[in-house]
Order: C-alpha cells, then sequence, then structure tokens
C-alpha cells in the first residue's frame, strides 16, 4: 500500500500534465484557408524611414499552392508609392503543427504598381529571411476560431480573419 499511492499519484500528475500538452498545441487550419488583413510596417531603406501601408490577402488552396497578395502605398524619401503585387505560391508541403512554407515562384505587378522593386525587396526580407520563400505560422486565437496571428521565423506581423 505505501508504494502504490506514490505510484497512483504520479500516474494522476502525468495524465494532467499530458493533457494540458495536448490542449495548448496548435493545429493549423484547415485547407482551403483564406484570411485578409491590413497592417502598418515602418522600415529603414537606404538609411531614411520608410512606411508601408499594406492589406493582405492570404490564400492557401492546398498544401502545394496558394497566393500573398498585397496591396496598399509605401512613404519614402517624402513621395508615396503604389504597392499592388501578387505573389504566387508553389512547391508547399503539408503544414508542420501551424506552419506553412512555400516557394514564391513569381511577383505579378499590376500597372498602377509603382514602387521601385528593391524597395518591395527591402520589406520583403523583412518579413521573410528567404526572399524566394514565404512561411508562415497562422496560430488561432482562443475564442475565436475565425482568427489567427500571422507570423514568420522573425515576428509576429498581424492577425488576419478567415472569411
Amino acid at each position: 500500500m505505501k508504494r502504490t499511492l506514490p505510484v497512483i499519484v504520479c500516474i494522476l500528475l502525468f495524465s494532467v500534465a499530458a493533457q494540458f500538452f495536448l490542449s495548448t498545441r496548435h493545429t493549423a487550419p484547415s485547407l482551403p484557408f483564406r484570411c485578409q488583413t491590413f497592417t502598418t510596417y515602418s522600415l529603414f531603406y537606404d538609411g531614411r524611414p520608410a512606411a508601408f501601408r499594406l492589406a493582405h490577402d492570404i490564400r492557401f488552396y492546398n498544401d502545394t499552392d496558394g497566393y500573398f497578395y498585397l496591396a496598399g502605398k509605401a512613404d519614402y524619401d517624402n513621395r508615396e508609392y503604389l504597392i499592388n503585387r501578387k505573389m504566387s505560391l508553389t512547391g508547399g508541403g503539408a503544414p508542420v503543427q501551424e506552419t506553412y512554407r512555400y516557394r514564391i515562384a513569381g511577383t505579378a505587378k499590376s500597372p498602377e504598381d509603382n514602387i521601385p522593386d528593391a524597395l518591395f525587396t527591402s520589406w520583403l526580407k523583412e518579413v521573410t529571411p528567404d526572399p524566394g520563400f514565404l512561411q508562415l505560422d497562422l496560430i488561432p486565437l482562443d475564442n475565436h476560431p475565425e482568427s489567427f496571428i500571422a507570423g514568420t521565423p522573425l515576428a509576429f506581423l498581424f492577425i488576419c480573419h478567415t472569411y
């Protein structure tokens, strides 16, 4: 009896800890996944401030294809630029927990887009460590199953809402 009580207590503690661990794990949202948001970024490019105000539209059609659409404005060097680009995403794989990783197959610019490519690339380098890939962690918000915190390996970027 003296040995069974500590064993039972250990088993109970282990099961409570395991339940807590399993309940706090995040899982990837189901595909197809679509979400939108608007956010601002304050960066420095060539030693001068640059402000980006961007609407994001993220669509992951399946494990392998999707796109990341950006529309907005950037202020740099006393000039306002329009941004309207669509990054085609391919070569993804099954998400690892809440992390999606896609290769940026190409970026299409609309005729109105007049931001210099170097300035746009400086923003892209801020949100992904490798400009050839987009990696996003999509973590669901508690009590809001339609909202996710979207982040990269460098930082959490925004909260997006599915539609």
